[in-house]
Formats: structure tokens, C-alpha cells, sequence
């Protein structure tokens, strides 16, 4: 007789799933997730991606094929993909004193700008610029959100501060593999996601998921 073997989880393409979900929003929305270089200093690690939420215009239709070139295209009104609607970094995979969780977290709501920027208020740092933007005649600061999950990294992912470049971060969804349950809940929290991103709210404290109530 032989012993019951139990059978590995089956684990599927980390990146194809990222394309699907992104196949989806465009389907259903209008909007893509496309790829962008951040700053320097801009995130917390290197292997964190950064992506900008823009409407994908009628006449110009989706970009499809390779992800790169990182940061193209960068498409003015006209071209395949309006201005930038909301950002998102996507921190995926463990390393030493991050947390467990995969969760969502809200960096930036969405908010009227007007009030402030016209009696010529500074607000916040150099950064703070690029998150505003003219929306149907109207400043608008744009949603920034935070996808954060602890998958097993590739093999060639170092875990140091400093390593390769924003477009080899890219590259390691390629190389990495989840399982079915991972990614229910990695679908599940990106939801929240693109709830936040698409928020168009004159106020910040209504914009993307409400905190849950207390019992």
C-alpha cells in the first residue's frame, strides 16, 4: 500500500494574473494600470512598482503586448491613454520586518483643490504637484493607494535597499508564482483598490473604502 501523498497547491503565473485583473478593470471601467518609473526616493524599497490609473481613450484603445518601456506611454489627451486618474504601489514580496498582511491601505484620498491652491496655500512637498490635476474644470487632487502582500520572492530578488533598477523590478512578476488562494485574496484587495482610485470626491474623508464599523 502507499501512503497518501498530499499534492502541492497548484500555483499560477503572478504576473498573468496581474494582466488579467487588468484586462478586467479595462473592460469594465475604461481605465488601465499602466506601469510608470517612480522618483528617486519615491518609495520605500526598490522592488516596490508603482503604476498610474488613466482612462483609456476611445479612438486610441488600450496599449497591449510587453510591459515596457517603464514609463511609456505617457499619452497627452488624444493619445492611447488620458491624464493619470490615481497611483498605486504594489509591494509584493517578503522580506525581513514587513508585515504579513495583504492588505490595501489608503495613502491619499481624493479631494477638491480649489480652495486652497487659488488663495495660493502650500501644501505638502515637492512631490505634492504631480497629485493634482485639472478634472472637468476643477482642481482635483488624485487617489494614491498602497497594495502590500508577503508572497515568497523570486530567487533572484535581493532583499538589500538598494538593488536593481525600477524596470528589473518589473520583470520579477515574470518570475514569480502564487497559489489559487493568494490569489483570490490578491484580487479580492485590489477591489479595494481601484474602489479608491476611481474615487472623484469634493471631500477627502469620503473617498475610497469607509473604515469598517465598530461592533
Amino acid at each position: 500500500m502507499v501512503a497518501h501523498q498530499p499534492s502541492e497547491p497548484q500555483r499560477l503565473s503572478l504576473e498573468t494574473v496581474w494582466r488579467r485583473a487588468v484586462e478586467l478593470l479595462e473592460k469594465i471601467t475604461g481605465f488601465t494600470l499602466t506601469p510608470t518609473l517612480p522618483a528617486p526616493g519615491e518609495t520605500w524599497h526598490w522592488s516596490v512598482l508603482k503604476f498610474e490609473l488613466r482612462p483609456i481613450n476611445k479612438a486610441g484603445g488600450a496599449p497591449r503586448g510587453p510591459w515596457g518601456p517603464l514609463g511609456a506611454p505617457q499619452g497627452p489627451p488624444g493619445g492611447p491613454l488620458g491624464a493619470p486618474r490615481g497611483t498605486l504601489y504594489v509591494d509584493l514580496w517578503a522580506r525581513k520586518d514587513k508585515t504579513r498582511l495583504l492588505a490595501q491601505f489608503t495613502i491619499r484620498g481624493s479631494k477638491q483643490m480649489d480652495y486652497p491652491l487659488k488663495r495660493g496655500w502650500e501644501l505638502g512637498g515637492p512631490l505634492s504637484r504631480a497629485c493634482v490635476v485639472e478634472d472637468n474644470g476643477c482642481l482635483r487632487q488624485i487617489p494614491c493607494c498602497a497594495l502590500v502582500s508577503n508572497f515568497a520572492p523570486p530567487a533572484r530578488l535581493s532583499n538589500s535597499e538598494k538593488g536593481d533598477d525600477a524596470e528589473e523590478a518589473l520583470l520579477l512578476l515574470r518570475d514569480s508564482k502564487i497559489t489559487e488562494n493568494e490569489s483570490l485574496h490578491l484580487l479580492h484587495e485590489l477591489g479595494h483598490v481601484i474602489h479608491g482610485l476611481l474615487s472623484r470626491t469634493e471631500l477627502q474623508h469620503l473617498s475610497g473604502k469607509p473604515p469598517n464599523p465598530k461592533p
